[in-house]
């Protein structure tokens, strides 16, 4: 799309790549920029839209809603929508053990890309937030669960759904959510991950069958049988609305199941939301 590409110093984080681009717009001329951790517009499209998807979707109503907290947009938009429709909704917001910043913990390094950018969202009112509980998965636990979830299951998903999946298990197994709709927010596909340690493993096994992006030498995954001897068919980009499959969660995490589609319990839907 011609777009620049600016690269920035890891150490400053989400902070300072906003510092950044406030810089951009005071230099660039005609610049825009959404300002998505802040801009009400986020949270509205998805009470508007995400929020009504889900509820026409589930089975049933929503019983638990857990998302990971990027912006926020995401969990207070659908929290809004949800708890309108069934005030009983157990809205969760995830975050990384190690980074627990809602739960008035301090921010660490974790590896669970696309949530908590060590900062607490803007777009989730303190203290009137729509949020009944804080949960969080660590970054270990988040790749063990996207593998769980590609192997058993067949999706693809980022670090990020791995630790929500790995959450709503866990809620699962609540006396209290016997029987119960749980929807699983899942942010992102795994194909963006690939110099991630979810796929460590897979990289050093199947390096000479991936395709290279030439300018850089970067693995990237390709549809293009000319540039890959063993191309990667891509998922095709979805609507919200669209719940691509419904498993069946466990009973005592003590007695996890291989596969959770062969366990018995609640019901965790996951929501594939790209």
């Amino acid at each position: 799309f011609g777009a620049e590409v600016h690269l920035r110093d890891p150490k400053g984080g989400m902070k300072g790549i906003l510092s950044y681009c406030s810089e951009l717009l005071l230099s660039v001329p005609d610049c825009w920029m959404a300002w998505q951790f802040t801009n009400e517009d986020n949270v509205s499209f998805h009470e508007e839209v995400t929020g009504p998807s889900i509820t026409k979707s589930v089975p049933g109503q929503v019983d638990y809603f857990i998302a990971g907290v990027g912006t926020g947009g995401t969990l207070e938009g659908v929290a809004r929508h949800l708890k309108k429709v069934n005030p009983s909704c157990k809205i969760m917001g995830l975050e990384p053990s190690e980074a627990r910043i809602h739960a008035g913990e301090p921010a660490k390094p974790h590896g669970i890309l696309g949530i908590v950018p060590g900062m607490r969202s803007q777009l989730i009112p303190e203290p009137a937030s729509l949020v009944d509980e804080w949960v969080h998965s660590s970054s270990d636990d988040a790749v063990v669960w996207a593998k769980k979830a590609a192997i058993d299951e067949g999706l693809m998903i980022g670090p990020s759904g791995g630790a929500v999946l790995k959450v709503a298990a866990e809620v699962s197994a609540r006396p209290e959510a016997r029987g119960k709709n749980i929807v699983a927010y899942l942010s992102s596909h795994g194909s963006r991950y690939l110099g991630h340690k979810l796929f460590e493993e897979a990289v050093s096994r199947f390096a000479d069958a991936m395709a290279k992006d030439p300018r850089s030498g970067t693995l990237v995954l390709s549809s293009d049988a000319k540039r890959s001897p063993h191309p990667v068919v891509m998922r095709p980009s979805r609507l919200p609305s669209v719940l691509d499959i419904i498993v069946r969660a466990p009973p005592p995490l003590a007695t996890l199941p291989a596969r959770l589609s062969e366990a018995a319990g609640s019901t965790i839907m996951a929501l594939m939301a790209f």
